[in-house]
């Protein structure tokens, strides 16, 4: 075990692959922000403020989606050549990790001023599974990525899950078969519970390696979380106009428009705000309310207990969970890719600074 594993930190000595890691904490700090002024606030306002205070939060919506996804593409290139760099990178993983990334990055840029198709959204997820997937299975063996490799398997879980998910109910509603369609929300409430572990994962990660830094922060998180989680499910037509309001609007458009909700929750979360459904749906609506939330809160928490060296694994434990696992989607697919790239970046950074030390014990 090398020196500062047992925090997280990995010696990374290669410009390129430093200059990789280094956009790592920009990139995770932009597109926090452009999940939460692009997924919450502006369309949040949408029908509930001025048309001004609208027009506003939309151009400062685009301008941080459009900044985190130029910025993204870049780390996606600088990481695909660190990877592919690296002479000790086996050549199936060089492979996948090229090919996989060239199809986010093109989709991601395509993606840019325009709405996908459904048939461009699976390529954009088969590509990414792929970088997923390889990412996952290198990233297992060193101690220091370990634990960054098992929750990238947890949200690779969650990924194919929601993506079966979406097929199993759109053939379902094309089909007019609702039994077809209890399975297709079965699969959306296994994914669900493989996202809520990624969290949990980190947030013990956080607790354990870090110290008493990680602890504050991830309790801070999610007492925030839970917080505004009860402060959303208990707003009100009397509510209207507000900030509680705009919240309520954009988390109930984030909970519908994340595919079929799990067997738990009534059809009205589907159709309805939140603020207009009854009180048991509401109590259902927590799980996936709390995590849609935490998703945000837990990066910042990630971030904000690394040391200096740790630095990158954390910001790649929180992308990956900003991602919510929904490599469907442009940025949130690209999110989960950079997690991925900069896993195999470290695992082998990891492998190299404990080889001499393997080799002074022989």
């Amino acid at each position: 075990m090398s020196p500062g594993s047992d925090r997280g930190e990995i010696p990374v000595s290669a410009p390129r692959e430093s200059f990789a890691i280094g956009v790592l904490l920009p990139f995770a700090l932009l597109a926090i922000a452009a999940n939460v002024v692009g997924g919450l606030l502006a369309p949040g306002w949408v029908g509930v403020g001025a048309e001004a205070q609208v027009a506003r939060w939309r151009k400062w919506a685009n301008l941080t989606s459009v900044s985190a996804a130029m910025l993204g593409m870049l780390a996606l290139m600088v990481l695909v050549l660190a990877v592919v760099g690296n002479p000790r990178t086996s050549l199936s993983t060089r492979l996948v990790s090229t090919f996989g990334a060239g199809l986010v990055f093109t989709f991601v840029a395509v993606a840019i001023g325009r709405v996908l198709e459904p048939a461009q959204l699976v390529v954009l997820f088969a590509g990414a599974f792929a970088v997923l997937v390889a990412a996952t299975v290198e990233a297992v063996a060193p101690t220091e990525t370990r634990a960054l490799g098992i929750q990238l398997g947890l949200l690779a879980f969650a990924a194919l899950l929601r993506v079966i998910a979406w097929g199993v109910a759109w053939n379902a509603l094309k089909r007019g078969t609702p039994n077809a369609y209890a399975w297709g929300q079965v699969a959306a409430s296994a994914a669900l519970a493989f996202e809520v572990l990624a969290q949990v994962f980190l947030v013990i990660y956080l607790v354990h390696r870090p110290g008493a830094r990680g602890a504050v922060a991830a309790f801070v998180a999610l007492a925030i979380a839970f917080g505004l989680t009860t402060w959303t499910l208990g707003a009100s037509l009397s509510s209207a106009g507000t900030a509680r309001d705009a919240l309520q609007r954009a988390l109930s458009l984030r909970v519908q428009g994340s595919g079929p909700l799990p067997s738990w929750v009534s059809a009205d979360a589907a159709t309805n705000e939140i603020a207009l459904v009854e009180r048991h749906v509401r109590v259902s609506l927590l799980p996936l309310v709390f995590t849609e939330v935490a998703s945000v809160t837990l990066p910042l928490a990630a971030i904000a207990s690394a040391t200096r060296g740790a630095f990158p694994l954390l910001c790649a434990m929180g992308l990956a969970v900003l991602s919510r696992g929904q490599v469907d989607t442009p940025l949130r697919g690209l999110e989960l890719v950079i997690a991925a790239l900069a896993a195999l970046t470290l695992s082998r950074a990891a492998r190299e600074a404990e080889a001499p030390s393997a080799r002074g014990r022989q």
